[in-house]
């Protein structure tokens, strides 16, 4: 039996990206008649996939997406933090009618101290996805992150399950707040079962990359690559939301210039297509991960989402991130699949990228590799134990 399930999140629950898509893939087998989705205004804005078909979706004031993206955005989060917690009673008018039995909410941005406070106040299980690292994630000044991080710990603590995104978030949130969680990786596509991509015998590569568009310091990488492989006749494609236009843009804010002709620009592919799109367009793929050390959490700790379907399209991957991220990580612990780039220096990339086009064999063992490591994402396991754990909080709760 399923229990009646609250999810208080301002993480928009679409077939997009990112964690929206986990979301999506994740809540999707889940009965629509025993589910509600309370979105928080913060979301506005995310939306470019479809919803969970029959699942009733309400809304409840969690803030500005407007201000989230304005100079005010550390103001704003002071507020959220401070007055968050007092909004329960906002989400009980938001869902009337819906009488939960288990409160699942998503640890990004301040939404979630509401669905902690609400859980608390009806004496109801809560469940905790934390995609990425709360406090970095949450750009509040340094003067204010002691009593947020705080606050967060006793969120943390009151949550019957924590379901982390990566090995090294449960790891430093159980060093850090005093109890464990479960590490939840991100999910991949189900729609077609893990295939060797096609390994042809170039010289010059293309190589893709896929997902979100790259902001910051990922960006500024993600540039600096194309550029270093230009010089061995190898290509980068692009497949985010945006394109061309969206890496222009993040160019000029970052202060580079686009001096590579050797980027293709795809566009936005959706998340049903992302891995045939992968396989027909690319001989190996990318993740890059940046290197500034004001990321330095974020990094370490969230997991590249995109590895999910990178691995079922059973192509090499490449993984240009600093030793100590989660990336770096899985690229050690797979590395028959993965090409790890540990050093800043584009030289390293262009060297690496070299050599993997000169040996058509590696590519071929490190595709098979790649769509082995594949059953890490597997959805219907990771649906299994994210219902089974709902379901028995709810009857501990009922027993109780």
């Amino acid at each position: 039996m399923f229990p009646r399930l609250l999810v208080v999140t301002d993480v928009l629950v679409t077939g997009t990206v990112a964690g929206s898509l986990q979301l999506y893939r994740l809540l999707g087998g889940y009965p629509a008649d025993r589910l509600c989705i309370c979105e928080g205004t913060l979301g506005l804005g995310q939306r470019l996939g479809g919803r969970l078909p029959g699942v009733r979706h309400v809304s409840f004031d969690s803030g500005s997406a407007r201000w989230r993206r304005s100079r005010l955005v550390r103001v704003q989060g002071i507020w959220l933090a401070l007055v968050m917690p007092m909004r329960a009673s906002w989400i009980a008018r938001a869902m009337a009618g819906f009488e939960p039995e288990v409160v699942l909410t998503v640890a990004q941005e301040f939404g979630c101290f509401s669905a902690a406070a609400f859980a608390r106040r009806r004496g109801l299980p809560l469940h905790v996805i934390l995609h990425d690292d709360w406090l970095a994630f949450s750009r509040l000044p340094a003067w204010f992150a002691v009593h947020a991080g705080r606050r967060f710990g006793r969120l943390y603590a009151q949550a019957a399950e924590r379901w982390c995104i990566s090995p090294s978030m449960e790891e430093y949130y159980r060093e850090r707040w005093g109890v464990g969680g479960r590490v939840l990786l991100p999910v991949r596509d189900d729609s077609r079962p893990p295939q060797p991509g096609p390994i042809a015998a170039p010289d010059r590569l293309t190589i893709a990359y896929a997902g979100t568009v790259p902001t910051g310091g990922r960006g500024k990488l993600l540039l600096e690559f194309a550029e270093a492989i230009a010089s061995g006749g190898h290509r980068l494609s692009l497949m985010v939301p945006g394109g061309m236009a969206a890496v222009c843009a993040l160019a000029k804010k970052v202060g580079c210039q686009i001096r590579a002709g050797n980027i293709d620009d795809h566009g936005y592919v959706p998340s049903d297509g992302i891995v045939a799109a992968l396989r027909d367009r690319a001989d190996a793929l990318l993740v890059a991960e940046t290197f500034e050390p004001g990321h330095h959490d974020s990094i370490a700790y969230n997991f590249p989402s995109k590895l999910a379907d990178y691995s079922a399209a059973g192509l090499p991957i490449i993984v240009w991130a600093p030793p100590y991220s989660s990336a770096a990580r899985w690229a050690r612990e797979n590395r028959e699949a993965a090409m790890l780039i540990d050093s800043e220096d584009p030289a390293a990339a262009r060297r690496a990228v070299d050599a993997l086009a000169a040996d058509a064999d590696v590519r071929r063992r490190m595709a098979d590799a790649a769509r082995a490591a594949s059953a890490q994402f597997d959805l219907h396991p990771a649906r299994e134990r994210l219902y089974g754990a709902i379901a028995d909080s709810a009857r501990g709760h009922r027993g109780s």
